[in-house]
């Protein structure tokens, strides 16, 4: 864009060096030309600055959108493995919770819980166990 705002100048140098006589017509269009000129490369380049801010912006978001995207698949993907949840009393309070038997490791038979109600721990058994 300065290459706009340099030709501007030299435009405006070239009359300057003429000598334009302000009271000619010829004098008077051509010196409004550059000044017009002058103004619209000016507005060019303010809109080129604010049009680069916008692109970093905008590759800020895209960025962010490539994080959300992957979050979201990466979710969906992990929605799809089958949960098998059983619903367990609490012994102390009578809450009931519901567990994932994922939490049982294999050939483990039971398992220790901390009840998010009252916060006292119990043993779980695994009804899946081989004993």
């Amino acid at each position: 864009m300065n290459n706009v705002l340099e030709r501007v100048a030299y435009l405006r140098g070239l009359s300057d060096g003429l000598a334009l006589e302000s009271d000619s017509k010829e004098s008077k269009l051509i010196l409004e030309m550059i000044e017009v000129m002058s103004e619209m490369a000016q507005s060019l380049e303010e809109l080129s600055e604010e049009m680069a801010e916008i692109d970093d912006y905008v590759e800020l978001i895209d960025e962010d959108l490539d994080e959300l995207e992957d979050f979201i698949y990466d979710f969906e993907e992990d929605e799809d493995e089958e949960y098998d949840f059983e619903e367990i009393e609490c012994p102390y309070c009578g809450e009931i919770i519901e567990i994932d038997k994922n939490l049982f490791e294999e050939g483990e038979c039971e398992t220790e819980m901390v009840c998010p109600n009252c916060k006292e721990t119990f043993i779980v058994d695994n009804d899946d166990c081989d004993e």
